[in-house]
């Protein structure tokens, strides 16, 4: 794939929400990475935090749908600035951002790392980490700038 570093580029790709299908969406994750041309501890920071985010829908999203309802995709614009990467899943309403903020307001920090931890991660990892909920979908927006 060739991307000239001026201009925006658009890729998506849908996927199985499945632990079966993860290593596909971490390929095209990597790709992504790649050709934006990030440094090495940029990158390992860009795929744990987009790894975590994918693994939350594929646990939780979907819980008591069928397989065949199970689906998510995952969307990333190559940007001069950065890259930002938006995953869509039709499961039931959740916040991550709103999740996050609440508990580092109202608990303690010990309370905090019952759960939650890999969120917490993604927001102090990425540089912009944004949810929407469209209709009957949730939008996750997450990005990292050079």
């Amino acid at each position: 794939m060739c991307w000239t570093s001026g201009e925006v580029k658009l890729l998506k790709k849908g996927f199985p929400a499945s632990i079966d299908s993860l290593e596909d969406m971490q390929q095209f994750v990597r790709e992504m990475i790649q050709i934006a041309q990030f440094d090495p501890s940029n990158a390992i920071k860009i795929e744990v935090a987009i790894e975590e985010a994918l693994v939350n829908v594929i646990t939780h999203a979907y819980v008591g749908k069928k397989d065949s309802e199970k689906t998510l995709e995952v969307s990333c614009y190559l940007q001069p600035e950065g890259i930002e990467f938006v995953i869509v899943d039709r499961g039931v309403v959740f916040n991550p951002v709103q999740y996050v903020q609440e508990r580092c307001q109202t608990l303690s920090a010990e309370e905090q790392c019952l759960g939650g931890y890999g969120l917490l991660l993604i927001t102090q990892m990425m540089d912009n980490v944004r949810y929407l909920r469209d209709g009957e979908q949730n939008v996750l927006t997450i990005a990292k700038y050079k």
